[in-house]
């Protein structure tokens, strides 16, 4: 079973998505117990890739079934969740699960589109919870 999280973790790190690997998915992190589960991410953007599309999946099972999360809080300034968030450029981000969710564990997915082996993202992801 992967540790609780106390501080910040990073769970995908400085992966580049070009025409291989055109995603990657991180290991699971355990999101049990906490109040408060938060996303800092940065991709940074190689030419002209398309986009790279950032999304979180939870376990109701101790990760044999994986369930697309579709309440993310993004940095819109909206109270609208959303199932996933989509960078077209070199950016660095913050979201967060909503609180009233209860899910032991979790993982995140960075899927790239338009990338080859000249276009390109750099993926990184920290989770911190409480």
């Amino acid at each position: 079973m992967p540790e609780l999280l106390k501080l910040a973790k990073k769970v995908v790190d400085g992966i580049v998505l070009d025409d291989a690997p055109t995603s990657v998915t991180s290991d699971s992190f355990r999101i049990g117990g906490m109040d408060k589960v938060s996303f800092g991410i940065s991709v940074t953007k190689t030419s002209t890739p398309t986009n790279v599309i950032f999304t979180v999946e939870v376990s109701p099972d101790g990760g044999t079934t994986w369930l697309s999360y579709d309440k993310l809080l993004d940095g819109s300034g909206t109270d609208a969740p959303v199932a996933s968030i989509t960078y077209t450029d070199t950016a660095e981000d913050v979201c967060s699960m909503s609180p009233e969710d209860v899910f032991d564990l979790a993982r995140v997915i960075f899927t790239g589109t338009g990338t080859t082996s000249s276009l390109k993202f750099t993926c990184n992801c920290w989770v911190n919870g409480k």
